[in-house]
């Protein structure tokens, strides 16, 4: 019998189509009860629909060279749901990620409160993305 009552925690995961996308779709998607949703970033208003209609609690960044960051969190910036979501940002090239909690809009900027978190195991990925209610336990 399975517990209908349990919430699922929603990832968005936005990338560029990467191979390291892949991997970090697959990972979250096979190890965890999370669930997860990808997107490839190709323009704004394409992403913010799939926003609006995933309305995550985590969305998790692949930074890359074609990917900006900065422009998408001032599109996230702008969304209604802003204040529930968690942003973390990986980069295939560090094993350093970013964690956003508030992303406040303020005078047309964004500012913003992030702490940065090593990743030495696969775990620890997959620890931060499940903590989303629970941040102090990371």
């Amino acid at each position: 019998m399975t517990d209908t009552s349990i919430i699922h925690q929603r990832v968005l995961i936005v990338g560029d189509g990467s191979t390291f996308d892949q991997g970090v779709t697959n990972l979250l998607t096979y190890k965890t009860d999370l669930v997860v949703s990808h997107t490839i970033y190709t323009e704004d208003q394409g992403f913010l629909n799939m926003l609006k209609s995933d309305q995550p609690d985590v969305i998790l960044i692949n930074e890359s060279i074609s990917l900006d960051v900065e422009r998408i969190l001032q599109l996230i910036s702008m969304h209604s749901l802003v204040k529930k979501l968690r942003i973390i940002v990986v980069r295939l090239w560090n094993s350093v990620i970013d964690i956003y909690e508030r992303i406040i809009p303020a005078a047309g900027r964004v500012s913003r409160s992030s702490r940065r978190f090593p990743i030495v195991e696969v775990d620890d990925l997959i620890n931060v993305v499940n903590s989303v209610r629970n941040m102090e336990k990371i």
